[in-house]
């Protein structure tokens, strides 16, 4: 059971990046571009370097340039296990984006609350995972959004040895998008626990 929860989390991406673009801008400067650019682990400080110049640049870079870049950092100290740093940069993005009305593809709320409670995860601050898990499903419009949404906080539920909250919220997103091609491990998670007699808790 463990092993297919691990590979759902990856399916799902718990821990999903936004869409990304850039302006011309961004894309014709090297600083631009080597921040952008997936690089392997060896010049990961490289690319954290580029892409904080990016952000502290607000004469050379538009607006969404520099919150592109800072996702993108917040995004490569996650994945470095840099959780700290991560959480502080999710942090500012939220800030952001919760303050203004015209929110760009990179500042979408829920996939930023999902990336904040990976890096709390990683960090061993499970109540602070769950709290974005949980906002993330709030801030999510549409039906079909929230139940990806509850899969995942579900996904972490089972992770953390509480099968009851996993249930409910495997059984919530079916819920919401029963008929969904996306839906297909919470139908095999509810089939699972429920073979094992747990009852969903709230």
């Amino acid at each position: 059971m463990r092993s297919l929860i691990t590979a759902a989390l990856l399916a799902v991406g718990l821990a999903a990046g936004a869409q990304e673009s850039a302006s011309e801008a961004m894309d014709a400067d090297a600083e631009g571009q080597l921040c952008r650019t997936n690089s392997d682990e060896e010049k990961r400080e490289d690319q954290l370097a580029a892409c904080s110049r990016v952000i502290n640049d607000s004469q050379k870079f538009a607006h969404e340039d520099r919150d592109l870049a800072l996702h993108i950092r917040a995004r490569t100290y996650r994945d470095l296990g840099r959780y700290d740093e991560a959480i502080r940069d999710f942090t500012t993005l939220i800030d952001v984006s919760r303050r203004e009305s015209d929110i760009a593809p990179v500042r979408k709320l829920p996939n930023l609350y999902s990336s904040r409670a990976h890096a709390h995860w990683g960090n061993g601050d499970l109540a602070a995972a769950e709290a974005d898990l949980t906002s993330a499903i709030i801030v999510s419009k549409r039906d079909i959004d929230r139940a990806g949404r509850y899969e995942r906080r579900a996904l972490f539920y089972a992770r953390i040895q509480q099968p009851g909250k996993a249930l409910s919220d495997f059984k919530e997103a079916l819920k919401l998008d029963p008929n969904g091609s996306d839906r297909g491990n919470s139908r095999l998670y509810v089939e699972e626990l429920e073979k094992r007699g747990i009852r969903p808790t709230p």
